[in-house]
């Protein structure tokens, strides 16, 4: 049986039109497969955990191919770490259980989105610069409205048409950092643009512009026309992914040392 091999992926999704292979377009999946092509002398699928949005970056992305021929590990980071562009950094590669799948097989995805009040000129690409008049307290309430298993068809719309679009939030919160704020959310799977979606609402609760009955009630509508506009790509990241019995350790990012 071919071997399939597992990589967890760094990338600043600012000069990328997201994830997914897109012709005449540059996209993490392509550059992947480019890498792989001069390594394999043909092409190899590269599939991924989620699609990315463009902007949007990743500090533990999570991919899979099979191929005919076996390599070390070791060989294959290698060979990565020569050929891959700047904007991305493969942090781990390791053989996968033959079948693996980097989507159907994970468990939970976690992403983080990130707030500078005042802004910065240097953090501008990685981070959504905020009034600082927005009250975090009411944001941090609000957030907590959108954990559990519900409809969230108001924040978001399915990955593939005709879609489900119900899912399970375990974890929604806000954690302050020194002189910037992450919202942490994980979940068993996104709807398409979810959390920057959640993130439009909670500013919206922030500056007073909703509260926290408006939010239950948008959810409860199911109507995303009725949803404020989503965040910006550039303040998002996924963060994570994790499977049953392992993960892989994430880049510790652009903002780690705030929340030390």
């Amino acid at each position: 049986m071919s071997p399939t091999c597992a990589l967890a992926l760094a990338y600043d999704g600012t000069d990328f039109a997201g994830w997914q292979f897109q012709p005449g377009l540059r996209t993490v999946q392509g550059e992947l497969e480019k890498v792989l092509e001069r390594f394999y002398g043909r092409r190899v699928p590269v599939a991924g955990s989620g699609r990315t949005d463009a902007g949007v970056h990743a500090l533990g992305q999570v991919a899979g191919f099979t191929a005919e021929r076996a390599y070390p590990a070791a060989t294959l980071f290698r060979a990565f770490g020569a050929l891959l562009p700047a904007d991305i950094r493969l942090l781990r590669c390791a053989e996968a259980e033959p079948g693996f799948d980097p989507r159907r097989d994970a468990r939970s995805r976690t992403y983080e989105y990130f707030f500078l009040p005042g802004g910065s000129l240097f953090h501008s690409r990685y981070a959504l610069e905020v009034e600082e008049g927005l009250n975090w307290e009411r944001m941090a309430a609000a957030a907590r409205l959108f954990e559990g298993r519900r409809d969230f068809a108001a924040v978001g719309s399915p990955v593939s048409p005709g879609g489900g679009t119900v899912r399970e939030v375990h974890r929604c919160r806000f954690e302050e950092g020194r002189g910037c704020h992450r919202l942490v959310v994980t979940a068993d799977a996104f709807l398409h643009r979810m959390v920057r979606a959640v993130v439009g609402c909670l500013v919206a609760v922030g500056g007073g512009k909703m509260t926290a009955d408006d939010t239950v009630r948008l959810l409860d509508s199911a109507d995303r026309s009725q949803a404020p506009a989503a965040a910006p790509a550039r303040g998002l990241f996924l963060a994570r992914v994790d499977y049953a019995g392992f993960s892989y350790d994430p880049d510790p990012g652009p903002f780690s040392r705030h929340f030390d």
